[in-house]
């Protein structure tokens, strides 16, 4: 995700971008991604991401790196808990993943604490028969409002129904139990929202705590582990033991 401050050009900005993302970008995405800084600063607004021209141009870098065939949505709705979001994907793509940031609707998304973030896609804009792992950050107005999407409900049902995983953490494995899934799972949450979580085995440890194809964790504090898990069991408990001495995470 690409933020940018005053006190950085346009063109400073796309190469960033690209260093940060450790991918070679194409010299004309670099040319288009600066003119969108420019046209931001210009009209004093805070800076986009990517286009969709230009995302087209770097998507799947990722997948790409490490021929992951997985491909994670990550929705996002307006109130969504930062740190579970952002350390949620970070951690993922840290280990090659395919990892998708869809908003509920197109453009930028507000989290609970006032962080707006640019997706990479909105819903509607996505072929979501094309994703096998749901996982959805918490936080509030943002679970509720993830709720209310029939579209982010239908996915974690049939997701489950196939065997897939599907995670969340914090007030999100209200989504799961939304769909009907979590009924004699042992499941964690946030304990704000255990309570509402009827027919499922809640628990309040572990932090992070796996029921079949299910994971569920319960808050920012455990984001960290809870997005460490999920390395491990796409890439490999090698590769998240790895990912966490580098990023001095006990594990």
């Amino acid at each position: 995700m690409l933020f940018g401050t005053e006190g950085h050009g346009a063109q400073s900005l796309a190469f960033e971008f690209a260093l940060e993302h450790a991918v070679l970008v194409r010299a004309s995405v670099v040319a288009a991604i600066a003119a969108d800084q420019a046209r931001a600063h210009q009209n004093r607004l805070a800076p986009t991401l990517l286009s969709s021209t230009h995302r087209k141009e770097c998507s799947g870098y990722t997948r790409k790196r490490m021929g992951s065939r997985e491909r994670i949505l990550v929705p996002l709705a307006e109130g969504f808990e930062e740190i579970e979001a952002v350390t949620i994907v970070d951690v993922l793509r840290r280990a090659g993943l395919d990892v998708t940031v869809a908003s509920l609707v197109p453009g930028t998304v507000r989290g609970a604490h006032g962080i707006p973030i640019v997706p990479d896609a909105a819903l509607g804009e996505l072929d979501l028969s094309a994703f096998g792992v749901l996982v959805c950050p918490g936080g509030q107005p943002g679970t509720r409002n993830l709720l209310a999407d029939e579209r982010v409900i239908a996915l974690a049902r049939r997701l489950h129904a196939a065997g897939r995983p599907t995670a969340a953490i914090c007030a999100a494995p209200l989504v799961l139990h939304k769909a009907g899934i979590l009924r004699g799972l042992e499941v964690t949450a946030h304990p704000s929202v255990r309570g509402e979580l009827e027919g499922a085995r809640v628990q309040a440890e572990p932090r992070v705590l796996r029921s079949g194809s299910v994971l569920t964790s319960q808050g920012a504090g455990t984001a960290l582990e809870f997005a460490l898990e999920l390395v491990a069991e796409f890439v490999g408990p090698a590769k998240a033991d790895e990912l966490a001495r580098a990023m001095i995470v006990r594990r």
